[in-house]
């Protein structure tokens, strides 16, 4: 998975653009300078972007860019018909001068009979609110304290009502989005998600202007993040006092990221390495590793970490009668389990993991009391 960037120094180079609204459901393509080879690249590279999103609308404006020979009437055409064929359905628009020699080019090959034309993208975006369409889309605003974080999970739990395995994952992500405002930005935030197919999109909007660029270079939130979101970007608000930071949670994506997880802090178990030591190293916020740690000790029945180590490798835990059931089964690393030379397969069974490969729900319910 990699992160989304919408906007390179290529587009910047030929005067493209895009930008979004509030919460995320209408991207713009801002369209600048003469139309050529260049900038029609730039163009169909950044509407195939915003398409991969899945918002409910994309605007093209083209009022700033010359265009005399009409030759983007094509690209347009296509956009509209990619978008119109997609579920749910993605509105594309395109905002031209009036009289221009682009808006005779439409009618004369027909685009204008399909493709929306409007003179201006307040006209633009008031049209396409009203044809949007995005189910279960819910919204608030949010202030730079720590309990936002707290509300945002509840507006997901609102919106997602009936996805039980996306909820929690998409909690975890809208968690730390709002955290990274709260801690490096400190303005207020406008906090929106919106069902999109096999998952919820979450768009988190604040004051600051600087871009994350990566999740190794932005802190432990965003590699979480990285981890449990099928896809993540941000992008600048339209008027540029901002930018809006999105994530995409989908059914099931998930699911093998927290049993990786799993396994990796399996191995760092009998080191002597701390909490938080192992936290840095895997690139998961404390709270998340403790998580893990909890369903870790429930699912091998014990409630300390030397007897948790001791059971993965297949040992007695001290004061028990028999070994627990061990978690060999999620050890990539330890390859085949080894309690079977040590103990009887009687007294020793494998643990049977399908509960957290096969739906992933036991590390999230294990969550620690601050999320």
């Amino acid at each position: 998975m990699h992160t989304g960037q919408w906007r390179g120094d290529d587009a910047e180079a030929s005067g493209v653009t895009v930008t979004s609204d509030d919460d995320g459901s209408q991207l713009r393509v801002t369209v600048g300078g003469r139309w050529d080879w260049r900038v029609a690249l730039a163009v169909r590279t950044a509407v195939n972007k915003c398409l991969a999103e899945h918002p409910g609308a994309v605007i093209v404006d083209l009022g700033g860019a010359d265009d005399p020979r009409g030759s983007s009437v094509a690209l347009l055409a296509v956009a509209y018909r990619v978008g119109r064929a997609m579920r749910p359905r993605v509105s594309v628009a395109v905002c031209i001068a009036p009289g221009s020699p682009l808006e005779r080019r439409m009618g004369s090959l027909g685009a204008a009979w399909f493709v929306p034309r409007f003179t201006s993208v307040p006209l633009a975006r008031a049209a396409l609110e009203q044809d949007r369409v995005v189910p279960s889309h819910l919204s608030m605003r949010l202030q730079p304290v720590p309990v936002a974080a707290r509300q945002a999970r509840r507006l997901v739990a609102e919106a997602g009502y009936g996805w039980d395995d996306v909820v929690r994952p998409a909690q975890l992500v809208v968690s730390e989005l709002v955290t990274n405002v709260v801690r490096h930005v400190g303005t207020e935030m406008s906090v929106s998600v919106s069902r999109r197919h096999s998952g919820l999109f979450l768009a988190v909007r604040d004051g600051g202007p600087v871009l994350p660029r990566g999740a190794e270079r932005y802190g432990l939130g965003l590699s979480l993040v990285d981890r449990i979101a099928s896809v993540w970007g941000s992008h600048p608000t339209h008027q540029r006092t901002g930018k809006v930071v999105w994530a995409v949670v989908r059914q099931g994506h998930h699911l093998d990221a927290a049993a990786s997880t799993a396994r990796q802090i399996l191995e760092y178990l009998p080191t002597t390495l701390s909490t938080e030591d192992i936290a840095t190293r895997l690139r998961i916020p404390v709270n998340t590793m403790r998580a893990h740690l909890k369903a870790i000790y429930r699912k091998l029945g014990v409630s300390q970490r030397q007897e948790a180590a001791s059971a993965s490798r297949g040992r007695p835990v001290q004061g028990r009668s028999r070994p627990p059931e061990t978690y060999a089964g999620l050890s990539r690393a330890r390859g085949p389990a080894r309690t079977a030379a040590r103990w009887p397969a009687r007294d020793c069974p494998a643990v049977d993991c399908s509960d957290l490969q096969g739906r992933g729900r036991s590390l999230w319910r294990s969550s620690p009391t601050s999320l």
